[in-house]
């Protein structure tokens, strides 16, 4: 009697322990997967906290930009993104065109300074236009010169193309570029600004 009952201590103490450890274990699991979503959370509430920077702005009005296909034989890569390129750079220019419109700024032959990092430059042609976009990324000086909605020069990179519209604060954002007979057209909104006009507020070239 006495050996069964020292057994039956035995086995309820091994069997406690197993449960013991089995519930330390599923513990263990729980946390560590908390811990794996708080660090997910963490991400997403530092993505919050940078939230106030981008400020909700209304739809002004959308314009769109074209570019022409190049001269046959060139590079079929190169030119389709010089070619998109093109028609991204004439559908800002278009932008800021309407927004120095609406503010009745000139609409032909100036200077914009769209932040410390970006300058737009328009200029009348005879029956064309010019339009250079300067962007400094990095201590290096990139211009964009698109004449009569063809790039003059090679492509730059795709993400200094992106950092154009980042420099404007909300107010250009580039919506899409589209493949169409004859060339591209890209689609760029215009958001009414927090404060002044980054196009309205640019001072005329000489």
């Amino acid at each position: 009697m006495l050996n069964r009952l020292i057994g039956l201590i035995f086995f309820a103490g091994v069997t406690l322990s197993i449960s013991c450890s089995e519930s330390t274990r599923r513990q263990s699991s729980r946390n560590a997967t908390t811990s794996d979503y708080a660090v997910h959370i963490e991400r997403a509430s530092d993505a919050s906290n940078d939230a106030p920077r981008s400020v909700q702005r209304s739809l002004a009005f959308e314009v769109t930009g074209f570019a022409p296909n190049a001269a046959a034989g060139s590079n079929g890569s190169d030119q389709k993104a010089a070619v998109t390129q093109a028609a991204v750079i004439d559908g800002l220019a278009q932008a800021v065109i309407e927004s120095r419109r609406n503010h009745g700024q000139p609409t032909a032959d100036f200077t914009v300074k769209i932040s410390p990092r970006l300058t737009l430059t328009h200029r009348q042609i005879g029956n064309g236009y010019e339009v250079e976009a300067t962007l400094v990324a990095r201590g290096v000086d990139t211009t964009f010169v698109v004449k009569n909605g063809v790039l003059q020069h090679p492509p730059h990179e795709l993400k200094l193309l992106r950092q154009l519209f980042d420099e404007s604060r909300g107010e250009f954002e580039l919506l899409a570029t589209r493949w169409e007979s004859g060339g591209c057209q890209s689609r760029v909104a215009c958001y009414e600004p927090v404060g002044p006009s980054l196009a309205g507020d640019a001072s005329k070239s000489q």
